[in-house]
């Protein structure tokens, strides 16, 4: 690890750390091998800040991301992004977004869900909209709500069987207030979830 490298990686960890304290969470050190993490326990569930880092060949990305498991009552799946070239791309070939008939937010956010209706009674709630606009919008952070079958996402002590809200970006992140803002934008969603019938007030269901 080079120097730069090292001192970002300490201002990182004493961030988190901070954040943990001041949220009420708890910092998980994962020392030299594995992972750093920072663990909020909020209704039933766990929602974990932590870094992820997928390798192309001899190239290799890392993302930080948020992400809480839940169990999903009809399977409703729902990806939101910032529009970019691609999405753009992709709506001139006919693959359409969904659209809530604001314009702003139609605009510069990228819908795509299972069941367009849900999508939109999802988004019915002022201060869902609100944040989910202020964070994707400008951290070019992706939120996604669906099952994750893959183990090379998860580790292999997690489960597939729940749904997982993940919120996620390229780089690591270590801004204390964008992080606050990922949480807030976190416990929303899972709060409008179980408001519009998609998610159970329980604790997620793991199969081991």
């Amino acid at each position: 690890m080079s120097v730069l490298s090292n001192i970002f990686y300490s201002e990182t960890k004493k961030n988190w750390q901070q954040l943990a304290s001041e949220i009420g969470g708890e910092f998980v050190d994962g020392g030299f091998w594995k992972k750093d993490k920072v663990v909020l326990k909020y209704r039933k569930t766990e929602i974990v800040l932590e870094t992820h880092t997928v390798s192309r060949g001899k190239n290799s990305s890392t993302y930080t991301r948020m992400k809480f498991p839940f169990n999903s009552v009809n399977g409703f799946n729902l990806s939101i992004s910032s529009e970019n070239f691609f999405t753009h791309l992709v709506k001139k070939i006919g693959f359409n977004d969904i659209e809530i008939g604001e314009f702003e937010f139609d605009d510069k956010i990228y819908l795509k869900s299972n069941n367009e209706k849900k999508a939109k009674s999802f988004f019915s709630s002022t201060i869902l909209k609100e944040e989910t606009f202020n964070v994707v919008n400008i951290t070019e952070s992706f939120l996604s709500i669906k099952r994750h079958d893959s183990l090379f996402f998860f580790t292999e002590s997690e489960a597939p069987n729940p749904f997982y809200v993940v919120l996620s970006k390229l780089g690591v992140e270590s801004d204390i207030d964008v992080l606050k803002s990922w949480l807030n934008l976190c416990k929303i969603t899972l709060d409008r979830l179980i408001e519009i019938g998609e998610a159970e007030d329980v604790s997620p269901d793991f199969e081991n």
